[in-house]
């Protein structure tokens, strides 16, 4: 499972940096779409939602986010599964708006509960692409306070990971876009 999350994480960042990523969403997708209907870890949930919005396979997109919408609603007393309305759902939202460019949504969706993610499981790096998808949709977003919330996540990441390469290609980029602003 953790070369499934990764590979999908790692396809997911380079293509927010802008990497022609071709074909390499299909053979991932291949491997994720037999695990749509785990629900084990919304972790991994997420992870394989990346691989279906990737690859555009809309109707893995949608077998993952009707069951996550139903255990939301009725979580039993599965940890996981109580989780999903407070981060799984509009953390999926959040990818699936991604996607479609609509980033003044992903940052209503992520930021109030950015700090709550660390609650779904992975390490410190594995949660990372979630702060970067909130801050490219900061950085991207039409809303002149969401430009300005990119600016405090990048500086407050900057402080977390001193001279990280791509804190400074974020920075680099919020100053450009915001500057024509």
């Amino acid at each position: 499972m953790l070369d499934i999350v990764d590979n999908s994480s790692l396809l997911h960042r380079l293509q927010m940096e802008g990497v022609k990523i071709g074909k390499r969403w299909d053979d991932v997708v291949q491997v994720t779409k037999k695990h749509t209907k785990d629900h084990i870890l919304i972790f991994n949930d997420l992870h394989f939602l990346m691989s279906s919005l990737g690859a555009k396979d809309h109707e893995m997109t949608a077998q993952l986010l009707q069951p996550l919408k139903e255990l939301s609603e009725f979580p039993g007393e599965n940890y996981q599964h109580s989780l999903i309305g407070e981060l799984g759902r509009p953390l999926s939202q959040a990818l699936v708006e991604f996607d479609s460019g609509n980033y003044d949504k992903v940052v209503e969706l992520m930021y109030p509960i950015r700090y709550k993610i660390v609650n779904i499981g992975g390490s410190n790096a594995q949660r990372d692409v979630f702060n970067q998808v909130l801050i490219r949709a900061a950085i991207n977003s039409n809303t002149k306070s969401h430009n300005n919330l990119a600016r405090s996540l990048l500086i407050e990441r900057d402080v977390l990971r001193p001279n990280s390469p791509m804190t400074e290609r974020l920075m680099r980029k919020a100053s450009a876009v915001h500057t024509l602003l």
